[in-house]
């Protein structure tokens, strides 16, 4: 399920136990922080699980409760999380992000010489978007990796592919797996866009993968 946050959420408090890790943030950060929190716990406690923290890990990655997996993403203006129980769906990511092209210095950090190539070759009524939509399925591609890999993934170690035809992509890994995750090496995503976002998610399910008992 996906819940996006209501303007009262970034107004809000976090718990004191969430609050502890933004002391020394920002302005603008906390604020993120607080809508991400605030919107996680409306998402909990349509799960039935009322009254709990989400913290963060050694990689300031959001810590579920036992059995659940989730994504939050934030923004300028904008703030949503992703949420299931864990199932056929093991690992889940998810991302937003202005509805913008990349600058010049960004895109050759972020884009692969093939990715490069396709976005230069127009494709689509709305190619010069298509550079800020690779960087945010690689974004959402990245935390859903990570929770099961526990590896860090660079803009170059991947590949997305985009078939704008039905606003599906794949993100192919261009290293060698993990140990820890052996068996990926394709990740699958969806995505969408309205005038000021492009969204998009990506999942893992417990078919593409053998985990460990």
């Amino acid at each position: 399920m996906v819940q996006v946050a209501s303007s009262e959420m970034w107004h809000g408090s976090p718990y004191p136990e969430e609050e502890a890790f933004i002391k020394k943030a920002s302005p603008a950060r906390k604020q993120e922080f607080t809508a991400g929190r605030l919107c996680a716990r409306k998402a909990l406690n349509r799960f039935g699980m009322k009254n709990f923290p989400v913290l963060v890990g050694e990689n300031r990655e959001p810590l579920w409760p036992p059995g659940i997996i989730g994504s939050i993403s934030h923004c300028k203006g904008f703030c949503g999380v992703v949420m299931a129980r864990r199932g056929p769906i093991i690992s889940i990511g998810l991302d937003v992000e202005p509805l913008e092209p990349l600058t010049a210095d960004v895109l050759g950090l972020v884009c692969t010489p093939n990715e490069k190539e396709w976005i230069l070759s127009g494709t689509g009524s709305h190619s010069q978007l298509w550079s800020k939509l690779i960087f945010s399925a690689k974004e959402s591609a990245f935390k859903c990796y990570f929770p099961l890999s526990q590896t860090f993934l660079d803009f170059q170690d991947v590949e997305v592919r985009v078939n704008p035809g039905n606003n599906s992509f794949t993100v192919s890994l261009r290293v060698p797996p993990p140990s820890t995750l052996p068996g990926v090496r394709v990740l699958n995503g969806r995505f969408a866009s309205n005038r000021g976002y492009v969204f998009t998610g990506v999942n893992i399910t417990s078919g593409e993968i053998l985990l460990p008992e």
